[in-house]
């Protein structure tokens, strides 16, 4: 899921950026014929008005529907915001899995040392090594035994989480995706009035134009 969210995200985020700039192309484009119908003949200054007045409105909602699919996005932003930190909490349970390894390792080697050597210790009455021996056995399962315990704790939290960010996603995402559509489906049906309110004004304009071969 997080490799998926590091790749669609910044692709998602592209499309926004991609449709704000061909809305600021279309709206430039708009102002060159403007200015142009300034210094044209009647006819010609009368088609570039009619074509500029269509390129401002249908710029105009092309960049609203840019803000509103960066508003709609912004979960999807979140969860892509949130991959670095979920990294790091794998990172610290991985890290708590090898200690609680690591001390399990060195708690069993103790035992292993007090076994091996308890009996010859206990025969030649070198009961001082043979206390050491079992306080270090002692200290070795405590340690691996806090270590163990440690790393339920992370994964207990790690387990919270993952389902609370789940069950956020599956929600936000979802209401997003409504939004996008939703935006989308009303920019395309504007736009599309946009240029038909424009070809009529032309055809008004310019009746003749519509006895002319396609």
């Amino acid at each position: 899921r997080m490799g998926a969210v590091s790749q669609a995200v910044p692709k998602l985020e592209g499309t926004v950026t991609l449709i704000r700039d061909h809305g600021d192309i279309v709206g430039g484009l708009g102002m060159e014929y403007a200015k142009l119908s300034k210094i044209d003949e009647q006819n010609e200054k009368q088609a570039k008005e009619i074509m500029s007045n269509g390129l401002l409105r249908d710029a105009r909602r092309t960049k609203r529907l840019a803000l509103e699919l960066s508003a709609a996005l912004e979960p999807f932003m979140l969860q892509y915001k949130l991959v670095k930190y979920e990294k790091m909490a794998f990172g610290d349970r991985k890290a708590a899995l090898t200690r609680k390894l690591k001390e399990r390792r060195g708690a069993d080697y103790r035992a292993t040392q007090l076994m091996q050597q308890q009996r010859q210790l206990q025969v030649s009455g070198q009961f001082g090594a043979l206390d050491n021996l079992q306080r270090a056995a002692i200290r070795g399962d405590e340690m691996a035994m806090g270590a163990a315990s440690g790393a339920d704790d992370v994964a207990g939290v790690l387990r919270e989480e993952v389902n609370r960010v789940a069950y956020n996603r599956r929600n936000d995402w979802q209401s997003s995706m409504k939004k996008i559509a939703i935006s989308c489906r009303e920019s395309h049906k504007e736009r599309q009035a946009i240029w038909e309110s424009t070809l009529e004004a032309f055809n008004t304009a310019f009746p003749e134009l519509q006895d002319m071969p396609k």
